[in-house]
């Protein structure tokens, strides 16, 4: 199994989704479910894909800071190796939000695909996130664990931020013999 830092930097992986955060945008994403190529995997895998690079995309536009240049503010890349598909995503946030991100990922990264189920049904039913929005704790719970990470920070407050979302293949019985 690669680490996040490998699989961070890995160049088959391929840009499916970028843009330029403004408010009025929205997301064509039946276009970018075809771009994903789902057509060779199993479709629970490619349901709970998309779901998730939904919740990403959601949940990182809210953090996106607004930029005026010719280059995209959130990427999010796919790709995949013999064991594990895998979305990568990368955002200019505010460094505060990208901490305070960095450690529900990291409180996530600790509990069971349960525990997060029931978590969700909390928050959802309190009207409370708790400083975290559902879409984190969705992401979690349909990801292989765990989710990983990076902060880089820059100028004036702002970090690039990037995650590491994870799904492990399933294999036939061919495979496994």
């Amino acid at each position: 199994m690669s680490t996040y830092g490998e699989n961070m930097k890995t160049p088959d992986k391929k840009r499916i989704y970028a843009t330029y955060v403004k408010s009025d945008e929205t997301v064509d994403y039946t276009s970018l479910k075809k771009r994903m190529a789902l057509d060779d995997m199993p479709l629970n895998t490619s349901k709970a894909i998309f779901s998730v690079m939904v919740e990403l995309i959601s949940m990182l536009r809210m953090h996106s800071l607004n930029t005026t240049v010719n280059q995209p503010v959130l990427s999010v890349y796919f790709g995949e190796d013999k064991t594990m598909y895998y979305l990568r995503c990368e955002n200019k946030i505010k460094t505060q939000h990208a901490e305070t991100i960095s450690k529900y990922i990291e409180r996530f990264n600790k509990h069971e695909k349960a525990e997060l189920r029931r978590y969700f049904k909390y928050v959802r039913k309190a009207s409370s996130t708790d400083g975290v929005g559902l879409e984190l704790i969705e992401i979690a719970k349909r990801a292989t664990p765990p989710i990983g990470y990076s902060i880089t920070e820059q100028e004036g407050g702002a970090s690039l931020f990037a995650m590491l979302i994870r799904f492990r293949k399933e294999q036939n019985n061919a495979e496994k013999t």
